[in-house]
């Protein structure tokens, strides 16, 4: 990565501003301080480095408007890479609406992507479990941990 090149975050809103290709650097812990989101980004392929500090007390909600509706923090990670990063303390909102979407806690399909030392604590309004990653394709994969409404739960479903 070009160090010249990185972008600094140390707030929710420097992490909303993050563009598709950007290569990013978690400067500090991040107090969401329960803000509303539909998700960070909706297509992620730069490089997140995390330095192990923490995005907390955020809550993704949206209105699902048919089946099938993607929803997670990232709904796609191509080529991407996203490495040592925790969430705790993530909710996920969501109206249904008598629609099923596919859910993830922090990417619904993710293809040839790195993804190590993640974690997420996350709690659902509609008590069903998700994994961290829905499809994981061609994905490089170590040290994952999800928790949801206070379960483990597996942390990638389809890979």
């Amino acid at each position: 990565m070009d160090t010249d090149k990185i972008k600094q975050v140390a707030s929710l809103s420097e992490l909303l501003e993050i563009k598709t290709k950007d290569n990013v650097c978690i400067t500090e812990d991040i107090d969401c301080n329960g803000q509303v989101v539909p998700h960070i980004a909706e297509m992620f392929r730069g490089t997140i480095e995390g330095n192990n500090h923490t995005i907390s007390n955020l809550t993704v909600s949206t209105e699902v408007w048919g089946d099938e509706q993607s929803i997670a923090l990232f709904h796609y990670l191509s080529r991407a890479t996203i490495s040592n990063l925790h969430f705790k303390n993530i909710r996920f909102e969501i109206e249904k609406n008598g629609y099923t979407p596919r859910i993830a806690g922090l990417c619904y399909e993710c293809g040839a992507s790195t993804i190590e030392n993640v974690s997420m604590e996350l709690d659902t309004s509609f008590g069903e479990e998700i994994p961290l990653i829905f499809d994981a394709n061609s994905v490089k994969i170590s040290d994952l941990a999800m928790t949801c409404n206070g379960k483990s739960v597996k942390t990638i479903m389809n890979v």
